[in-house]
């Protein structure tokens, strides 16, 4: 389904709800102008900025958030919505009330109050995303190049941008490499993403105190193979286990993961098309229910009964 389709489908059925709800056409108090008009175009800024978001989202391949955001999207609308809308009509009627101030103006001051809340949150979530996407862009120019890594050593760019920044292969060499002593591991995870991290650097990253960290060296093709030993045995089950999906590693130190202590790592092991029958066999006979299925899926794979 392509976005503007889905576009579509979310303003026809927020559409839809908001004027049964409001009901428009019951008394003149119901179409007010004070309250449908911002309550349209409450809905309509969700409902825009929501379709960029998906738009890129697909763009990007981060489908998981895509499906997240289509039922979220029309709902987050619709609250938008029915808040502009209803304080409009506190507004309409607190100005014709008779009762005093605090009586007259507390519900429409509370409905501001929460939407005005809804907004900027919205318009800084926003802004924020525009950064990350404009901070990982591959074909970035010189004076943006400049202008972000500027935010990143002042401190001033977002926690999304700055490290969308570091991982990418455009970033400056200090601000990559200074990145790998940063206290925040999300920082570093981003420098060790980057492909263009020197050696010495993305050694010293593949024994970082955080897993996650040593986790993402894995994906360079660059570690050595004194790093992937090591790495094999990682006190962190997670990170073996990564190791077993990597097609580089070396024969021996596979067949090692084929027998770790983790069933995880194990289960992972035999889902390798290059894990050699003996160890197959083996592992069909695991202690493990979880590895012996795996094993089982990759024998059938192989046609065996």
């Amino acid at each position: 389904m392509s976005t503007a389709v889905l576009a579509l489908c979310w303003a026809l059925f927020s559409g839809v709800v908001f004027v049964l709800v409001t009901r428009p056409w019951k008394s003149a108090v119901n179409r007010l102008p004070w309250a449908l008009g911002p309550g349209l175009v409450a809905m309509a800024w969700v409902l825009g900025t929501g379709t960029a978001a998906m738009s890129d989202m697909m763009a990007e391949g981060r489908w998981t958030g895509a499906t997240l955001t289509i039922p979220i999207v029309p709902l987050k609308a619709l609250l938008f919505g029915f808040l502009a809308y209803y304080c409009g009509r506190g507004v309409v009627a607190a100005r014709a009330s008779q009762g005093t101030m605090a009586q007259r103006w507390a519900t429409p001051a509370v409905l501001a109050v929460a939407l005005a809340y809804l907004f900027v949150g919205d318009v800084i979530a926003v802004r924020g995303f525009n950064l990350e996407r404009q901070a990982k862009r591959a074909d970035l120019s010189e004076p943006e190049i400049e202008r972000i890594a500027a935010r990143v050593r002042q401190g001033r760019a977002t926690s999304d941008e700055a490290t969308a920044f570091i991982a990418n292969p455009l970033c400056p060499d200090d601000v990559r490499e200074g990145a790998v002593t940063n206290a925040d591991q999300y920082v570093r995870l981003a420098a060790a993403r980057n492909s263009k991290l020197s050696m010495d650097n993305l050694l010293k990253l593949s024994q970082d105190p955080e897993y996650q960290v040593r986790l993402y060296t894995i994906y360079s093709d660059r570690l050595p193979p004194e790093a992937l030993t090591r790495l094999v045995e990682d006190a962190n089950e997670y990170v073996r286990e990564a190791l077993t999906w990597r097609k580089e590693l070396p024969d021996d130190l596979f067949q090692r993961l084929t027998t770790d202590t983790s069933s995880r790592v194990r289960a992972a092991a035999a889902l390798q098309p290059r894990i050699a029958d003996d160890d197959l066999k083996r592992l069909l006979a695991d202690a493990d229910q979880s590895v012996q299925r795996e094993a089982r899926r990759a024998a059938d794979n192989r046609g065996w009964e």
